[in-house]
């Protein structure tokens, strides 16, 4: 599943965009839309953000299957 984040200017592009491993909380992910089930608690998701050409990210994306990990302390 992936979203595209609606605040970045999809008009820049010159081929130097990338896509980059993030782990994100499960509340961020789910403000962001993503149908995420909240039962498992101090997890974070491993999640692949895309950044634009300038540097900005268009969108994440959730691997399948999800990767979880535990919160550090």
């Amino acid at each position: 599943m992936t979203v595209q984040l609606p605040y970045s200017n999809s008009a820049i592009e010159t081929g130097t965009g990338a896509t980059i491993r993030v782990s994100m909380s499960q509340s961020d992910l789910l403000s962001l839309g993503f149908p995420i089930n909240t039962t498992v608690q101090e997890r974070r998701i491993v999640a692949e953000l895309t950044l634009g050409d300038d540097g900005l990210p268009r969108a994440i994306s959730l691997p399948l299957p999800l990767e979880v990990m535990k919160e550090k302390e």
